[in-house]
């Protein structure tokens, strides 16, 4: 049980803003999937099953599970950043050898009519690990050594997912870039990249 203090403690560490602007982005995707998959036979868009219900069905299970999430104690999400990380590129790893072969990709799990792909957790996974290796009162991002950390957190995850034929949610972690840049990181290397994408 929350005292008072505790209650409001809690209320201001839920940033409601981001959350309602990630629900907007999640319902305007919906409709682009009702759009994508139009029919004019409007009982077959809905029908159990088809594409739009199937992601309303997902959407539905998400909120749930962020809920479930908002009640846990952060603490437990800082102290197990490491387990979570290194069990997540274990499962990336034993992916590559065990998923099927979709569409030219070996990335996604199949477990009778559910159908997870690992990188999209691993994200999740490497963005804990990666806030947890920030927070620490030794950890300075400056310098190769620390460089060289921060970077192979970002990279492991996205050379196993290169190794599944997944170049499109591997290019999703260069987003982890920018949260370095605003730890301290050199402007150097995004100058590079974006000189980088230029050139190619």
């Amino acid at each position: 049980m929350y005292s008072n203090g505790d209650r409001t403690d809690y209320k201001k560490r839920v940033d409601w803003f981001t959350i309602a602007l990630y629900l907007l982005l999640v319902v305007a995707g919906w409709f682009a999937i009702c759009g994508a998959s139009y029919d004019f036979d409007m009982s077959r868009l809905f029908a159990f099953g088809s594409r739009p219900m199937m992601q309303l069905l997902w959407i539905g299970l998400a909120v749930v599970i962020g809920f479930m999430v908002l009640l846990i104690e952060t603490d437990i999400f800082e102290s197990l950043a490491p387990v979570f990380y290194v069990a997540m590129l274990g499962l990336l790893a034993l992916t590559i050898f065990i998923a099927p072969d979709i569409k030219g990709s070996h990335s996604w799990l199949v477990i009778g009519p559910l159908r997870l792909q690992p990188a999209e957790f691993a994200k999740v996974t490497t963005a804990l690990f990666l806030a947890w290796k920030l927070s620490q009162s030794d950890f300075v991002l400056r310098g190769m050594k620390s460089y060289a950390y921060a970077f192979g957190i970002i990279f492991i995850p996205v050379l196993l997912i290169l190794m599944q034929n997944e170049t499109g949610s591997a290019l999703v972690y260069v987003a982890f870039f920018l949260a370095l840049y605003r730890e301290g990181l050199t402007g150097i290397f995004l100058g590079i990249a974006f000189c980088a994408v230029l050139f190619f």
